[in-house]
């Protein structure tokens, strides 16, 4: 488990930290400037669920899913999960479309059905900007690492969102995402 850092940014020994709002904003300003200039890319995920009524480390039943995702601006996205059972779900932005091949059944969904708005969805689809579309805390400000929350300024399917990123480059290392019912 990781300790909560102190919500200040100290630069060099000595120096005069910043308060945790002027560090939440610049860091931020960093996320969005490094995403800005991003065009496409490809990682590896693993997505838990965990169930707030059993507890902060309790696991939905199951394996977790995991797989590969990719982004292109603007607008397309594609989840293709390898685990525990394979499946794809790709957008343009406009359409959903969700293959399970299990089933060997395909859905098509429109993107004003609920399952492609928000703010946190539009960020990743390059259409989105953190400090107009978020009210934005820092968790955790240090040189080596910074945890953002992110709590969207109109409503959301979500409660909020939680990423670490590298406080240099604006990198997302890992996020988190809260549904309304925690």
């Amino acid at each position: 488990k990781r300790r909560p850092a102190p919500a200040v940014e100290s630069t060099e020994e000595g120096a005069t930290a910043k308060p945790a709002d002027d560090c939440a904003t610049a860091v931020a300003r960093r996320v969005q400037g490094h995403y800005e200039g991003v065009r496409d890319l490809t990682a590896r995920f693993t997505q838990v669920s965990q169930v707030v009524s059993l507890g902060a480390e309790a696991a939905v039943p199951g394996a977790p899913s995991s797989g590969e995702v990719s982004f292109a601006k603007p607008g397309k996205m594609r989840w293709s999960y390898e685990l525990p059972e394979p499946s794809l779900v790709v957008t343009d932005g406009e359409e959903l479309w969700i293959y399970d091949p299990a089933e060997k059944e395909a859905q098509r969904l429109r993107s004003g059905q609920g399952f492609l708005s928000g703010a946190a969805l539009q960020f990743l689809l390059g259409h989105g900007e953190m400090t107009r579309d978020f009210r934005v805390k820092a968790l955790i400000c240090a040189k080596e690492e910074a945890q953002l929350r992110l709590l969207p300024r109109r409503a959301a399917a979500y409660e909020k969102l939680e990423i670490r990123v590298d406080p240099t480059s604006g990198e997302v290392k890992e996020t988190a995402v809260f549904d309304l019912i925690g």
